[in-house]
């Protein structure tokens, strides 16, 4: 097939004019579909075998890249191009400088580029059939309009394509492209209290979150406006009078992929609860999720408006009670060893003492009156809401409040 198609040597008109869509669909099914990372970041041996093979025929370069469209191409085509740029990071080669994004500008290469880019993005937020109307129309008669589930093999492989691509913020496109994912709209998933917290530990971004909440609120006037439907009236308590509240109410953004796989990766633990067989992939997906999330929480462009969205989900705690953290009984399940070694990781960078914003260490004194402050806080809300429940926590110090042991 690679001589045929796309290898050194095929004819002119196989490489460069045309591709056959079957064929590339039966090439990810038989061949690529279980190539993604299983757990420890590992795909099995025969698997690597495939991928090793397609990599020096030049699979990417010559036929699946070329003939990338930005709303026509199909799942199979789009996840075989990720299973391959996979494996170009995983054998040190430069996938950048492979599909022509390398250095400043990127030309061509890179406004392809930025089209895969969101559409991988819609693949993991489960919008991608808005791309095709026929893919759409298919989906919705098979199931009612939702979108195809991905499986927890192509969940994990997508993971580790996000993992790559933010260990290439050195790449000039690259770095535009995901420090969106990351940018201060993703605060839109926070809750109004949080939100309100945030915006006052750091007045300076007030300002540009009311900007951002004018812009959602001018675009949702021109989208209702373009659709035939009146704009319903901010009545003076619109976004831009009440930054701190309702931006959960309001459409999130594409960028907050946070949320969705936050969420995601919790229920997906959940349901390894009692002594089952975990889904297949599940563990490798869960895998890849914290160490991105690792790796986001590890540089400070990242995790600048990040963090404060985990704090808010709760995710830590929520992955520390899953049956493959800790579990809530105390009794973790064997095969979540890789996943509990990867979560005190991510407690570390969770905590790490800097200024989020800034990168600014913070000293022994600012660490201590921060937790003081969580801790007066905890106080008082357990006075106004719990006190029958928890009679003597708003009258501890907080020297004993803050011991694991009282509080158990």
């Amino acid at each position: 097939l690679a001589h045929q198609n796309w290898a050194a040597g095929a004819p002119e008109n196989a490489c460069k004019n045309t591709i056959s869509p079957s064929l590339v669909t039966k090439i990810y099914k038989e061949e690529l579909h279980s190539c993604g990372p299983g757990p420890g970041r590992r795909a099995a041996a025969n698997a690597n075998r495939r991928l090793q093979l397609l990599e020096v025929t030049s699979y990417l370069e010559n036929y699946l890249w070329p003939h990338f469209h930005a709303t026509k191409s199909s799942l199979p085509h789009v996840m075989s191009i990720v299973l391959m740029a996979n494996e170009k990071f995983a054998r040190g080669f430069s996938f950048w400088d492979a599909v022509g994004v390398e250095g400043a500008g990127g030309g061509k290469g890179g406004e392809k580029f930025t089209a895969f880019f969101a559409r991988i993005q819609d693949l993991l937020t489960g919008a991608w059939t808005r791309f095709d109307k026929k893919q759409a129309a298919a989906a919705a008669a098979a199931s009612a309009g939702a979108a195809p589930k991905l499986s927890y093999h192509e969940r994990a492989a997508l993971t580790l394509f996000l993992i790559n691509v933010f260990q290439s913020l050195e790449q000039p496109l690259v770095r535009g492209a995901a420090l969106r994912l990351c940018s201060l709209p993703l605060w839109a998933a926070l809750s109004p209290g949080r939100l309100a917290l945030e915006l006052k530990a750091y007045p300076q971004l007030r300002r540009h979150w009311l900007h951002l909440q004018e812009q959602a609120a001018a675009a949702a006037r021109a989208a209702a406006a373009a659709n035939g439907n009146a704009p319903a009236a901010d009545g003076g308590g619109g976004a831009a009078a009440a930054p701190e509240g309702g931006s959960r109410k309001r459409k999130k953004p594409p960028t907050d992929e946070a949320d969705a796989a936050a969420d995601g990766e919790a229920n997906a633990g959940d349901k390894g609860k009692g002594k089952g067989r975990l889904p297949e992939g599940l563990m490798a997906y869960l895998e890849r999720f914290l160490e991105l999330l690792v790796d986001l929480l590890s540089q400070l462009p990242t995790r600048r408006f990040l963090r404060a969205v985990l704090l808010d989900m709760k995710v830590l705690e929520r992955c520390t009670l899953c049956p493959l953290g800790d579990g809530a009984e105390g009794v973790p399940r064997p095969e979540g060893k890789l996943f509990r070694q990867l979560l005190e990781m991510y407690r570390f960078y969770l905590g790490f003492e800097i200024n989020d914003q800034t990168g600014r260490p913070l000293s022994g004194e600012e660490v201590v009156a921060m937790h003081q402050t969580r801790l007066h806080t905890l106080q008082r809300i357990v006075f106004k809401h719990y006190k029958e429940v928890l009679p003597e926590l708003p009258f501890a110090s907080a020297s004993q409040a803050g011991r694991r042991a009282y509080l158990e």
